[in-house]
This record gives structure tokens, sequence and C-alpha cells, in this order.
């Protein structure tokens, strides 16, 4: 739990009013590609975020199959990683 905590509050501070963030996503895309994206494009894509610290399960799954059908995982399982009952969904 305190785990989730901590997590649910630092996704808080990268809130699309937070500026703070925008530079540390800036900086990952930067690690990751080579290349930092253009501070109009993630300025604009940054109003349009928004963040919460709710975990749907079905949006969860989904976004599991769609990271297998790029080859990220070997399974888009996602069983056992919700307890029944706790997620508002089963």
């Amino acid at each position: 739990m305190a785990a989730f905590l901590e997590i649910s509050a630092l996704s808080k501070s990268f809130a699309p009013r937070n500026g703070g963030g925008l530079a540390v996503v800036n900086r990952a895309i930067r690690t990751l590609t080579t290349r930092e994206m253009p501070a109009q494009v993630l300025n604009e894509s940054w109003r349009r975020l928004s963040f919460s610290d709710e975990l749907l399960q079905d949006a969860f799954g989904k976004l599991a199959k769609d990271a297998e059908a790029l080859g990220y995982p070997p399974t888009s399982d996602v069983s056992g990683i919700f307890e029944p009952g706790l997620s508002g969904s089963q």
C-alpha cells in the first residue's frame, strides 16, 4: 500500500498543470529516442492529459494486449494482478 500511495503522489506531481512533470517526461523521451520532443508539440499534448490513481482492470487488460501486439511482454495475461472486488470490477 505504501508503494501505491507513493506512486499516486508522484503521478499527481506530473499533473498537466504542473510544469515539473513536463521536463521529466521530455528528458525521458530524449533518453529513449535521442531527441527531445519539440516544446510546442509537448505543451499541446500535455494540456490534454489527465492523471488518475484509479486502476481500471479492463483498461489495464487492453494496455497489456496492445503492448503484447507490439512485442513487449511475452503475454498479455493479467490474471492475478487484480484482487477481485478491490478495483471496483471483477
